[in-house]
């Protein structure tokens, strides 16, 4: 005989009144609901997450989501009690048969949806403890999952209070198909660009990003379903709705810090004027000056030595990556002068090291530039403008030269 039915029995033989039977059963089924709300959260949970850490990574699990999880098992078990035990404690009270119906199942459907959401979240943490989490995030898709669970229980409960049935619901959902897909229109923009992300592997938490259009430029904090939030330089963050990284485009530097060095792009502008053929004992000089360095013999400009110096240099700096391309190249000429392009990439990709070792290579070259009588353009400034245009001092005229 099942345990409801033993209890049924021993409260029927009860020498009360159908009344107080009533109430003895309701307080029999209290009793029994604290005990199982309190055994699953006391007993029952701490057990299943013992079980569960020694095949998985739960420790790292955040103890909001284990406690949420726990508290919502032990409400299920409580709601159970009551939707078993509910014909005994209302016996002859048909006036509150009805709402005791309605109230049990909102309770069963919020807490079943509250649990599923539970559960939700500790498969997201125990997914994110994984390696190849950070380059296939699915924070999209479990925001997508308590979305259809939210919208199946408020189905569920309005089913209850309206007394229909739930394909009733959806059936005239489908009429209203036009005004929830404008409702939800981002929530799908959203969902689809986070499958092509996941996918594609466009984007992962801690990129750094550049999107101009909505001026973020830094380190992604999250991924959601709707927007990606950007931590900048300068410690602000931005909000990017998610499908912007799939309509417009956005600079990923995950290709940079995955390779062996970081690119050195800067050019110096040469005063053409300066340019000017070379000759031999001029190249001995210049050579002299710089340790006996030995240029080649086809080179007849001052440009092109210095040119060949600065590579060469280049080629031998203890922290410019060498199995990288490293050149130093002519751009076209403009009305600034000819500009001489460094391209090279640098061993150390920090930003703080990567700028010190581009100021220290650029710093060099400048003071080079004189070894090979040649100058850096720059703009005339105020003080150029004064040197060059001196007041006229006019002579002073006597009286007796003044012609009138």
């Amino acid at each position: 005989m099942a345990m409801k039915d033993l209890i049924h029995s021993f409260l029927s033989h009860l020498p009360y009144s159908e009344a107080l039977s009533s109430v003895s059963s309701f307080v029999v089924f209290i009793l029994i609901g604290l005990v199982t709300f309190y055994a699953v959260q006391l007993l029952f949970m701490p057990v299943f997450f013992s079980v569960l850490a020694r095949i998985t990574s739960l420790e790292a699990v955040r103890p909001r989501h284990k406690k949420a999880l726990s508290l919502y098992l032990s409400h299920l078990g409580f709601v159970l009690v009551w939707l078993n035990f509910e014909e005994f404690y209302i016996g002859h009270l048909a006036s509150i048969k009805g709402a005791s119906f309605i109230l049990s199942h909102i309770y069963f459907y919020i807490v079943v949806g509250l649990i599923i959401t539970a559960i939700l979240n500790l498969i997201g943490s125990l997914y994110n403890q994984l390696k190849f989490s950070r380059d296939v995030p699915i924070k999209g898709l479990i925001q997508v999952l308590k979305l259809l669970t939210f919208i199946v229980t408020t189905i569920l409960l309005i089913s209850i209070l309206v007394n229909k049935s739930p394909l009733y619901l959806l059936s005239g959902i489908g009429a209203l198909t036009a005004v929830l897909i404008l409702v939800f229109k981002d929530t799908i923009l959203g969902f689809v660009a986070s499958i092509q992300i996941a996918a594609n592997r466009l984007v992962a938490i801690g990129d750094w990003i550049e999107v101009e259009k909505y001026g973020a430029d830094g380190e992604v904090l999250d991924l959601g379903l709707n927007t990606v939030k950007v931590k900048n330089w300068d410690n602000t963050v931005t909000s990017i709705p998610t499908y912007a990284l799939i309509s417009d485009s956005f600079k990923n530097w995950r290709g940079m810090q995955e390779s062996q060095g970081r690119r050195i792009k800067r050019a110096i502008l040469i005063d053409i004027q300066s340019i000017k053929a070379i000759s031999d004992d001029e190249k001995t000089q210049i050579s002299k000056q710089l340790n006996d360095f030995l240029f080649q013999e086809r080179t007849q400009t001052n440009l092109g030595l210095f040119r060949e110096y600065v590579e060469a240099q280049l080629k031998h700096h203890p922290r410019i990556n060498h199995n990288m391309t490293c050149m130093v190249r002519q751009l076209p000429p403009g009305a600034q002068g000819l500009p001489l392009e460094i391209y090279c990439f640098s061993q150390d990709k920090n930003w703080v090291s990567y700028e010190h070792i581009q100021a220290s290579v650029i710093e060099s070259i400048y003071t080079q530039l004189v070894n090979f009588d040649l100058r850096a353009f720059q703009a005339p400034t105020g003080q150029d403008f004064s040197t060059i245009s001196q007041p006229s001092v006019l002579p002073q005229l006597s009286g007796e030269h003044y012609v009138q």
